[in-house]
């Protein structure tokens, strides 16, 4: 055996011995990869589902908003000679709240900042309830979800004929 072979034999033998000491090291890097990749995919489901859910619950906001002002805009043409709850000012709000609904994206567009938006929405309509004086028109999730028969708010409520939800009415008697 010369000692080129044996020179030889030691690498060989050395470089055994180091991918022993770290092994450790390689299968918690290996591990950490596979968590990695993982956690992100998890996250990115979270994420998903928490966006859908937060989406109906503004949509359904949104949709309150549209709903109630319609409705008492409605009242004021119907009752436009003969008074009503709805004064010429409060009109103009509700006008501007429909108008601001209209404008309010219906698509997942990246660009456009929402939470602005939204909040000039309800800015609107606390002006107008308090036009109106009419503190019973708040918009209430909680009490929504109740009068909806506890409908999860990550999924649309189910459309059907006939509804076993009251509906929510303001009082236009004034």
């Amino acid at each position: 055996m010369t000692t080129f072979e044996i020179d030889e034999r030691m690498v060989d033998t050395a470089a055994g011995m180091d991918s022993l000491l770290h092994l450790e090291s390689m299968l918690e890097q290996s591990g950490w990869d596979d968590g990695h990749s993982a956690g992100i995919e998890m996250g990115r489901e979270e994420g998903r589902e928490l966006g859908q859910r937060i989406a109906w619950r503004t949509a359904g906001e949104i949709g309150f908003y549209l709903g109630v002002s319609t409705s008492l805009l409605d009242e004021h043409a119907r009752r436009k000679d003969g008074g009503g709850a709805v004064n010429d000012r409060a009109a103009r709000v509700l006008e501007s709240i429909v108008s601001l609904v209209d404008a309010f994206p219906r698509v997942n567009d990246l660009d456009a900042d929402l939470v602005p938006q939204l909040e000039k929405i309800r800015g609107k309509y606390k002006l107008a309830i308090v036009l109106l004086k009419m503190p019973g028109l708040k918009y209430d999730p909680a009490a929504m979800a109740a009068a909806e028969g506890e409908v999860s708010s990550d999924q649309p409520a189910a459309v059907s004929g006939s509804s076993n939800s009251p509906a929510v009415r303001p009082d236009l008697s004034f």
